[in-house]
């Protein structure tokens, strides 16, 4: 769990497989992940065991959440909205 301004979020880190190169892993941060985190690293994983005909090469995935689904505690338009709103 990560607070920030008396707020709990929930963190997931997917590292890849190997050695870490030189220059870092590029990184992804992928925001409101409670529910589709898993599947994220599952597509990552198979489309970057063939980046040379997909692409997508191996890198960090993180996931950034609210720490519960319950609606009632969850600010999503606070979170992810314009400033102020």
């Amino acid at each position: 769990m990560l607070e920030h301004r008396g707020e709990a979020y929930r963190v997931d880190v997917h590292m890849p497989a190997g050695a870490n190169p030189v220059e870092g892993w590029p990184a992804v941060l992928m925001l409101d992940a409670e529910g589709c985190f898993e599947t994220a690293v599952e597509a990552l994983q198979r489309m970057s065991r063939r980046s040379d005909a997909t692409g997508v090469q191996p890198l960090v995935l993180m996931g950034l959440s609210a720490s519960t689904r319950a609606p009632e505690a969850r600010h999503r338009e606070r979170d992810f909205g314009p400033r102020g709103a």
